[in-house]
């Protein structure tokens, strides 16, 4: 049985991304407890760590997990000023 296309691939491209938030709504998305913050802080990597609370904070909004290649820049670079990082500490391919 052929598989049903339900979006068009505008819709899905869209429905794959993350949503993007304003200044405010990144700061209440991205507002994480120090117990949090600290059992992240044992991931591997500085990768794995800002791509592990960027999830959490978008799964905590939308009920979704997303792609690392789908962050936002502006998402990456709050995350990472948080955990102490810079931004090009992130890599989607780690």
């Amino acid at each position: 049985m052929p598989r049903m296309n339900i979006l068009d691939k505008n819709s899905l491209h869209a429905f794959n991304k993350p949503p993007e938030f304003t200044a405010l709504q990144r700061k209440l998305c991205f507002d994480f407890s120090e117990k949090l913050i600290g059992s992240t802080l044992k991931l591997h990597s500085p990768s794995k760590q800002i791509g592990f609370l960027l999830n959490w904070g978008y799964f905590k909004v939308t009920k979704r997990f997303y792609t690392p290649e789908n962050f936002y820049i502006r998402d990456i670079a709050y995350v990472a000023r948080i955990l102490g990082y810079e931004t090009h500490s992130f890599q989607p391919i780690d």
